[in-house]
């Protein structure tokens, strides 16, 4: 137990014993810091990760919350050493460091701080961190780039911060990265700034500058190089070292650009390379914030959020082609509140997701980031730290530190050759490859064979000059088809000739492991198999031509892998002698009336039919609409099955999958349910005519006739229609013992006797109209009718008088009977003395309706030339007026229509003199 007492640190003699043996630790691994630097992660909402295995475990004992960037460090053997946000330091146990508290880092920021060891010094490290923005409350905060040294040590194990707050930058971005250099043993420290004395371009526009820190044996070197960036960069933005070391991208959100540039290590020079506009397709513009590479450095990616209603995505650009003739390809998807990438040792990249003020309790992964498109195997929200959160930041590494990889071709077969190799940014001395099954090599670049499938952790221990590295890969060996030796597969002789159609490719039932993408190939002999020669060209249809026929097969699985085997094809004697029941079903069970067919339930046959037969419960038995179908097993009938009338094919094997019967039943779609009903009805009142009688059909067998609230009205076939509303009726019909219903709906309505709206009369037209809310036909005989609505015209009548009746289409006698006369009043007249239309005058029985009728008639001056009377009229006018014959014209008429009760109805028009 320590106890603190004015900053003493005192020991008990265990204690003190422990922490010495900690220290020696320390000191032993002084040369061998490696990869395993990077096996925890802590970040956003106390959320965190542990790569030791290999795998990925969920770490729930982070004691810091930090809205972006952030950095950690591991020793040699993969154990926590501290961490921190480059606000505060928290050691191993999850404490506050030992003067580890009031760092300078501003915390907002996409990278604000990275952690670097002191170069074959494993007891002192480095924290950078960077601030943009001066603050002089609660304490003067100036902008700038600062590192503090920590160092562990026997009276300090859990670590302290011996330098603090060391400004060594006056402006600075919130980017940071870094590099080892294994030719000089030293870290280089990247970071962007702003130069001493401003630099403007020729737009004005002040630019920034990298400066390079190398860290060595010595500490820090306080005089950087300093590079000039000519692209006028905004302060926004990831910045990231390919894991070679040869590259550096640098993400600016604010002018929606991706820069590179080339790195040289040896030169420390840094040139510019290619500028990325952030638009992977047309009109999506894109604001990138986060960016990485691959861990073989040949693709990059971005985040990048559309505006601020956009989506946001993630963006792969295919870095090492890019100075192709033809630009390569952007793959691109949407994800939602991505924000940073980070690499991780085992090759994959993770993807932040969320912010300080909406936390998101999940993280995504691209799994395979060195593939293209589809094959990167991404997936979102792949890892659950709920209650922890993720926010935007994830903490950075030294860049080299996740080069080092096992290089294996892809994932192959069992039994086939993996080839292995690695990539390392420091000379390899000696490694030790531990394959996951029992077996070792000391080769550079060994192949291994793997002979059991499944997921195999690669492990390499490899040594150079200045570290020692531990490695791991899992790869994922694919099994072979696993069809055992001497299968037979058989087929059911039913006419006992011994031969029949096989389907070969049914072998597969053999087959615990196969699935639909296999491939099937088949040989007579296992020559042609190993050549791939001669297949059997119809497989499905394959007729034996030996009792017992050995054939030879290979099979390709979904993952490549070849196999070849054979297997045997024999016939049994079977008969089609079992009769069995035919099985019926109701025409209407489709749902659908007068088709002709029928929904039969393949499950609850297939029970009768195993009852039937006595068939055994591990048999299995299948139906199929041909009998070529039953021997080759394709096209299987299952479930619900919609058919005509038809025989079935039924197949029964075995639970070793031998064939022990073909044979036929027929199933049966009973006949239509007789249906002779309307969806509406219109009924007369029972005082004019005797009510409508519906019939339910003569060969159903009851009916059911209901009211809307579904009160049974009769169960008679006939039905008289008394009353309007909505009624049913439930018709069932039995047959082969099988009672089949259907309930149809119809409507009643009580129909309205119609009123007389309108008649017209001209000369030889009657134009009726009436008002109802039927439709209508039209009589002048009371026996044959027209049309079909709310009114009528007839045409071409003589003058006369006619009664027009008017009735209901649905037969309702409401018959309106309106008498019309019929008055011709000629359009011209020919007084030419042929005896043939010499007088103008008016036609029809007028004495029998009117008491008076007196014509006037006019010239187009509106002069009287002729006034007659009923009894004149008899005569008519010659077109004579003072003794003298008038001219051809256009001459017009006044009539005055007298009835018997003195009602007077005047009609004027004009008429043509024709000489």
């Amino acid at each position: 137990m320590f106890l603190e007492k004015e900053n003493i640190m005192f020991l008990n003699k265990k204690e003190s014993i422990g922490c010495f043996s900690l220290f020696l630790l320390f000191l032993i691994s002084i040369n061998g810091f490696s990869q395993n630097e990077t096996n925890h992660w802590y970040f956003g909402k106390n959320a965190g990760l542990d790569f030791n295995s290999g795998e990925v475990d969920v770490l729930t004992d982070s004691n810091m919350v930090t809205p972006a960037g952030c950095s950690i460090i591991s020793d040699f053997n993969g154990d926590l050493m501290f961490y921190s946000n480059g606000q505060n330091i928290w050691n191993r146990n999850h404490q506050i460091m030992d003067n580890g508290s009031d760092l300078f880092g501003e915390i907002e920021g996409v990278q604000t701080s990275i952690i670097l060891p002191k170069p074959n010094d494993s007891s002192a490290y480095y924290v950078f961190y960077t601030r943009e923005n001066t603050v002089s409350s609660p304490a003067v905060m100036a902008e700038g780039v600062y590192y503090s040294e920590i160092k562990f040590n026997l009276q300090n194990p859990l670590g302290i911060v011996v330098v603090k707050n060391q400004r060594i930058a006056n402006t600075t971005t919130s980017r940071l990265a870094a590099i080892y250099d294994n030719d000089s043993d030293t870290y280089k420290v990247l970071c962007v700034t702003k130069p001493n004395a401003p630099i403007l371009n020729q737009n004005g526009e002040e630019l920034f500058v990298f400066r390079i820190f190398n860290i060595s044996q010595t500490g820090v070197n306080l005089n950087p190089i300093v590079i000039t960036i000519q692209e006028s960069l905004a302060t926004i933005g990831a910045m990231k070292i390919s894991p070679n070391g040869e590259f550096i991208a640098v993400a600016d959100y604010i002018n929606m650009r991706i820069y590179t540039y080339s790195f040289d290590l040896d030169l420390n020079l840094i040139t510019h390379y290619k500028t990325l506009p952030s638009v992977p397709a047309f009109g999506l513009f894109l604001n990138p914030y986060g960016v990485e590479f691959s861990q073989d450095s040949n693709m990059l990616y971005y985040t990048g959020s559309a505006g601020l209603n956009g989506g946001i995505y993630i963006v792969q650009i295919q870095f090492s082609l890019i100075n192709d003739p033809n630009p390569p390809d952007t793959y691109f998807f949407e994800e939602p509140r991505a924000k940073s990438l980070q690499l991780a040792r085992n090759g994959k990249i993770y993807v932040s997701k969320g912010d300080f003020n909406s936390p998101y309790n999940r993280i995504s992964i691209i799994n395979k980031p060195e593939k293209f498109s589809t094959e990167i195997e991404f997936l979102s929200d792949a890892i659950n730290f709920s209650p922890d959160a993720s926010t935007k930041g994830l903490p950075i590494f030294v860049a080299s530190s996740l080069r080092n990889r096992i290089i294996v071709s892809d994932d192959a077969c069992v039994n086939t050759v993996f080839d292995f190799e690695l990539d390392m940014y420091s000379p390899i001395i000696s490694v030790q490859w531990d394959f996951g099954d029992g077996t070792f090599s000391n080769d550079l670049n060994p192949s291994h064979v793997f002979t059991t499938p499944g997921f195999h952790k690669i492990k390499a221990t490899v040594v150079t000059p200045n570290r020692t590295f531990v490695l791991y890969k899992t790869i994922n060996v694919f099994p072979p088809p696993l069809l055992p030796l001497n299968q037979v597969l058989t087929q059911c002789d039913n006419d006992n000739d011994g031969f029949s159609v096989f389907n070969l490719e049914n072998i597969s039932d053999f087959i615990s492991n196969a699935n639909s993408e296999f491939e099937y190939y088949f040989y007579t002999n296992f020559v042609d198999a190993q050549n791939d020669q001669n297949p059997i060209q119809n497989p499905i249809n394959y007729t034996n031509r030996f009792v017992s026929e050995e054939i030879f097969v290979k099979i390709i699985t979904e993952n490549g892998c070849p196999f070849i085997s054979s297997f045997f094809i024999e016939n049994v004697s079977t008969t089609t002698s079992t009769q069995l029941p035919n099985f019926y079903t109701c025409e209407n069970s489709d749902g659908i009336s007068g088709n002709s067919e029928g929904i039969f339930d393949s499950n609850t046959i297939k029970l009768e039919i195993i009852s039937i037969l006595n068939i055994p419960s591990n048999y299995d038995v299948k139906f199929y609409p041909t009998y070529l179908d039953a021997q080759t097993k394709l096209n299987e009938i299952s479930g619900l099955y919609t058919s005509t009338t038809r025989e079935i094919w039924i197949r029964i094997e075995d639970e070793n999958n031998s064939c022990n019967g073909i044979f036929p039943f027929t199933i049966q779609v009973n006949n239509e349910i007789e249906v002779n009903l309307e969806e509406r009805y219109t009924i007369c009142d029972s005082n004019v005519q005797s009510p409508m009688v519906l019939d339910g059909g003569i060969s159903n067998t009851s009916w059911t006739w209901r009211n809307i609230s579904l009160q049974v009205l009769s169960t008679d076939r006939f039905f008289p229609l008394v009353d309007d509303g909505k009624f049913s009726v439930i018709l069932e019909k039995e047959e082969n013992g099988l009672n089949c219903t259907e309930t149809i709906y119809f409507d009643v309505a009580m129909a309205i006797a119609p009123r007389l709206e309108e008649i017209k009369v001209d000369n030889d037209k009657i134009f009726v109209s009436v008002r109802g809310l039927e439709n209508y036909e039209f009589s002048l005989d009371n026996s044959t009718y027209f049309g079909s609505g709310k009114s009528h015209t007839f045409f071409d009548l003589q003058p006369g008088v006619y009664t027009v009746y008017i009735r209901d289409v649905n037969g309702c006698s409401y018959a309106i009977q309106e008498e019309i006369l019929i008055i011709k009043i000629p359009r011209y007249f020919t007084p030419n003395g042929d005896g043939i239309n010499d007088y103008w005058k008016l036609y029809g029985p007028m004495n029998d309706y009117y008491s008076a009728v007196e014509v006037a008639l006019y010239d187009r001056f509106g002069n009287l030339l002729h006034n007659m009377n009923l009894i004149e009229n008899n005569q008519g006018w010659g077109g004579v007026s003072n003794s003298k014959n008038l001219p051809s014209s256009d001459y017009w008429y006044k009539i005055t229509f007298k009835d018997f009760n003195n009602n007077a109805i005047t009609k004027r028009g004009n008429f043509s003199l024709i000489r």
